[in-house]
């Protein structure tokens, strides 16, 4: 979800809290390392550590139980990449509190590892721009109340899953505002007002479960990614393998090699 959608409230800036009451002692910590250490400031020290360290925990966890959900609108590839910057932070979080705790001496060390992971995570943006591109949003202002929009789409998405009219490859909004009694721009508004998405997305990822749906079946294990495409929806190879990629992070046949083995 968005935060630029979102309205903060003050519960949300009390997770700050730990880090304001503990920055103005960080002007009297010794810089020098651990050896230099009084107890109270390796306390500090040690506080905000765990404090990271927890944070990071419960992001992975929070992370796990929502990810077959719709809650986070972003891709495979960037719930990936989440889950490798957790990982990579709560490593190096691990080694700071081994040299606080004197259980690895190689201080040094842990800057060479901090700089090889900013030169990892650098040269990953590089090959990988998308994961990194902030959606603009058409209808932020929109005339539509949530509960107004919430009703459009609860009548779209149920249309969907008893009709299945993506299957249709020339299927728009007009069509649907014919069977659905409702306006092409309200329509377009709900889509992206609550599913955090252009109509083009939202019937592709229909299109998308449809084909690995095929992808998966044994009845349809002969058919070819060109057939498979074409009976989920899409109208060229092309929009089909990008779609899928964007959608799954993996190309239709390794996806259904992956299922395969």
């Amino acid at each position: 979800m968005s935060l630029s959608t979102q309205n903060l409230k003050l519960v949300d800036l009390l997770h700050y809290l730990p880090f304001v009451v503990l920055l103005p002692f960080s002007w009297f910590i010794p810089n020098e390392g651990p050896a230099s250490y009084h107890r109270l400031f390796a306390l500090f020290y040690n506080a905000i550590s765990f404090h990271m360290a927890g944070y990071i925990l419960f992001t992975v966890f929070w992370f796990f139980q929502k990810r077959h959900t719709n809650i986070l609108h972003i891709t495979v590839q960037k719930k990936q990449w989440l889950l490798y910057f957790l990982g990579i932070n709560l490593l190096f979080v691990c080694f700071y509190l081994l040299v606080s705790f004197f259980l690895f001496s190689l201080y040094i060390g842990l800057s060479f590892f901090f700089s090889f992971l900013v030169f990892f995570c650098s040269f990953w943006a590089l090959r990988h721009p998308q994961l990194f591109e902030i959606p603009v949003y058409k209808y932020q202002r929109s005339t539509l109340s949530t509960e107004e929009a919430g009703k459009i789409m609860t009548a779209l998405t149920d249309y969907f899953q008893e009709s299945r009219p993506y299957l249709d490859p020339s299927l728009t909004l007009s069509k649907l505002e014919e069977v659905l009694q409702i306006p092409v721009k309200h329509l377009s508004q709900a889509i992206n007002q609550i599913e955090k998405m252009n109509y083009a997305q939202f019937v592709q990822q229909y299109r998308v479960e449809e084909a690995k749906r095929l992808l998966q079946s044994k009845a349809h294990r002969q058919w070819t990614i060109a057939s498979i495409a074409y009976d989920s929806g899409f109208n060229s190879i092309s929009s089909f393998n990008t779609a899928f990629k964007r959608i799954t992070g993996l190309t239709p046949l390794t996806f259904q090699k992956s299922n395969e083995k």
